[in-house]
This record gives C-alpha cells, structure tokens and sequence, in this order.
C-alpha cells in the first residue's frame, strides 16, 4: 500500500511499501488536492494482483501476504503460480473466489473509505490474468460443490468461463455495497478492460469480466475503461 494500513500490517508486518518509508502518499495527495479543490479518488491498482517479481525484497519471493496466505494463491492448468506481467518479471494473483482473499480486498477498501476524505474509489483488475486460471484446490472444490464436476481442462469452455465470470460479479457487488456502507457519497468506478464495437467483448472473453452486467445490475457508478489497443484495431 502507498497509505498507512492498519490492515496490511496486521496481516503482512508491513504499514505499507517500504521504498516510501513512514511517508504516507495518500494522506499527501488528499492534502494536496483539498488545497486545490480537486477531486481525487483512491485507486486499488492491480486488484487481484498481490506481487510481481520486480519488487527487490528476496526474503518474499512471492511476497509477503502470499508468504503467510500461500493457499490464496491462483493457479493454472499446469498448477504453476507465475502469471506474465507483460513487461519484465511475472505476476502472483490472489485466488478470485478464496472468500478471505476477497474479504482481505474489500476490507483495504473500507480502510481507505473510513481513514480519508476521498471522492472516490477505483477498483482495478477485477478479473482473470487469462482464461488459463482458477485451477486452485478452492475453487476447484467450489465448483465441484456447485456443478457436480472438476473444471474443464479447456478454460475456453463456456460454462466454465460463465461460471467464473459470474462469481466476480458477485465479488463486484460485494465490494461495492461493502464501500457504500462506509460513506454512501463515494464514488465507486473501476478499470475494466475495453470491449469492441459490435458483438466482441475481449474483457469477457479473454479476461471473465463481464462489467457490462455490474453496471446493468448497479454495482458500478462509472467504467474508466483500459484501452490499451494496438493501432491496428482501432481502424
């Protein structure tokens, strides 16, 4: 975190990112901005993402929080744990449907909604690195408790991806009521992945985030959609 969190340090030993210090860059920016009559919004980068590699700390090689929590840990098919980051090192996700790695998200949330006079929240990375994840022991176990059988080993099946979809726009939800019972004047977006004109919806089909249905069902107050598109599909 890049705030003094209570809540990270009772779980991990730390108050927040080390490179900072006992600074506290959230608290600055809300000073700042109230100077300057600016809204600003706390945004929860990388979501469902809990290390990369990247960070300099070999004591946590996956990090701290999975150092404690290993079990939270999301899977592929192939049972590895590293996730391309798509730059240099890899990713280490948080397991989407592990009900105390979701209450360990929302509850950062309400943190920052109790401890700061902000305008907003922004969720981010609210959904899957790739279709080739949630082969955990949980949410395996969840599914087969759900469906009567194991997940597909196709992650491209349909039902399958459904099935996953559905249960982030049910953390979607809880996250949101969670933050509108702390301060219900605070806006609540997120940074979902873009989606095409006409029938192509990537975010669905590449990432299980099927944000369209969070806005329809009122869980969204405003979509500050990711566009990182390659040139040639804008024409």
């Amino acid at each position: 975190p890049l705030w003094r969190s209570d809540l990270f340090h009772r779980e991990t030993g730390f108050y927040a990112d080390p490179v900072i210090g006992d600074r506290d860059l959230l608290e600055e920016a809300v000073e700042e901005a109230k100077k300057h009559k600016i809204h600003i919004e706390a945004w929860f980068e990388y979501g469902f993402v809990a290390w990369w590699t990247g960070n300099d700390m070999p004591q946590y090689p996956k990090g701290p929080l999975f150092a404690r929590y290993p079990e939270w840990l999301a899977r592929k098919s192939d049972g590895s744990e590293a996730f391309p980051s798509g730059h240099t090192g890899v990713f280490y996700w948080m397991n989407h449907n592990h009900l105390q790695a979701q209450f360990f998200l929302i509850s950062l949330a309400q943190e920052v909604a109790k401890k700061y006079e902000l305008g907003g929240i922004e969720l981010d990375r609210i959904r899957y690195p790739g279709l080739d994840c949630g082969y955990d022991p949980y949410t395996s176990a969840l599914y087969k408790k759900e469906t009567g059988a194991f997940p597909p080993q196709d992650p491209a099946n349909a039902a399958w991806k459904r099935w996953r979809a559905d249960k982030l726009v049910q953390f979607q939800s809880n996250a949101y009521d969670a933050i509108k019972a702390v301060n219900p004047k605070l806006i609540v977006s997120n940074a979902p992945s873009h989606y095409s004109s006409g029938d192509a919806y990537p975010a669905y089909d590449n990432f299980l985030q099927d944000w369209r249905t969070w806005l329809n069902i009122g869980k969204l107050d405003a979509a500050q959609v990711q566009m990182y598109v390659k040139p040639e599909y804008l024409k």
